[in-house]
């Protein structure tokens, strides 16, 4: 169970993290000032891929060790 949940919260995260950068360069209407800061956007884009990509990371690696798992008790059967 816990293993879908990490999996996810990766998908999630990744997922926001896309779409806060699609949305960091829409148009807008209106005065918005001195325009997007590029340097925020693409830091906060590149540390929310990380987090994500370790979530996803740590989610296979649960699958495979629960996987290895099943596999060795039918060996033992």
């Amino acid at each position: 169970m816990r293993k879908y949940i990490v999996l996810f919260s990766a998908l999630f995260y990744i997922g926001i993290s896309i779409y806060e950068l699609y949305y960091a360069y829409a148009p807008k209407v209106g005065p918005i000032g001195n325009g997007p800061n590029d340097k925020l956007i693409w830091t906060d884009f590149i540390f929310s891929m990380i987090g994500g990509s370790a979530f996803l990371t740590i989610a296979i690696m649960m699958f495979m060790r629960d996987k290895k798992k099943s596999v060795e008790k039918e060996e033992e059967k």
